[in-house]
């Protein structure tokens, strides 16, 4: 038996598939959590610009209610619902990480160098 690395251990001529198959299922799988997560963490914002269209009757709240629906069925169809989908995104990694991590464009990566 030989030792590897990575802390596996294999025997000559073995593999390291299962443990290898292990790691990308439960990668996997947490990706599927994570995405789950944030069709809920969406639907709330579809739900709550639902109840203010309700209450005000602005059209611009039933847009919102609208494109967060359908982010949550398909991927973005327009321009709108891309940067809608951008907002989220950065709103969700901003739960993760801290905020003067994540930028886009030449000022991000003056940032991120520092740390």
């Amino acid at each position: 038996m030989v030792a590897k690395r990575s802390g596996t251990t294999s025997t000559r001529g073995g593999s390291k598939r299962n443990s290898t198959g292990k790691k990308e299922k439960n990668c996997y799988e947490s990706m599927q959590i994570v995405l789950q997560g944030a069709i809920i963490f969406i639907r709330r914002y579809e739900s709550l610009a639902c109840a203010l269209y309700e209450e005000t009757k602005q059209q611009d709240y039933r847009k919102i209610a609208d494109t967060c629906r359908n982010l949550t069925q398909r991927p973005a169809g327009n321009f709108y619902e891309a940067l809608q989908m951008v907002w989220f995104l950065l709103v969700l990694l901003h739960f993760r990480i801290q905020w003067y991590v994540f930028f886009f464009g030449q000022d991000g990566s003056v940032f991120i160098t520092l740390l």
